[in-house]
């Protein structure tokens, strides 16, 4: 299967759960974050954009409400965590 029908499916995937769990209601922006957060470990921008597409929130807002929030990450974690006393 070619990255770009890789891409589709994973998009088409989300788009299902979403339709799933959230209401298309903007007041369900947070929640949905948090999901995407769990699901993913980060927020990738593609789950950004079908997000906003679900909920008809333009990326700009669900960009700006994702960089609010300092819990929610917009980059992979390091998969090394170094801690100094």
């Amino acid at each position: 299967m070619s990255s770009n029908n890789e891409e589709r499916k994973r998009r088409n995937d989300l788009r299902g759960e979403l339709i799933d769990k959230f209401p298309r209601d903007r007041s369900y922006l947070l929640p949905a974050l948090h999901f995407l957060q769990e699901k993913f470990s980060f927020l990738s921008d593609w789950g950004l954009e079908v997000l906003g597409w679900h909920l008809g929130v333009p990326a700009s807002e669900v960009y700006g409400t994702a960089t609010t929030y300092t819990e929610l990450l917009l980059s992979p974690p390091a998969e090394k965590t170094v801690s100094v006393c």
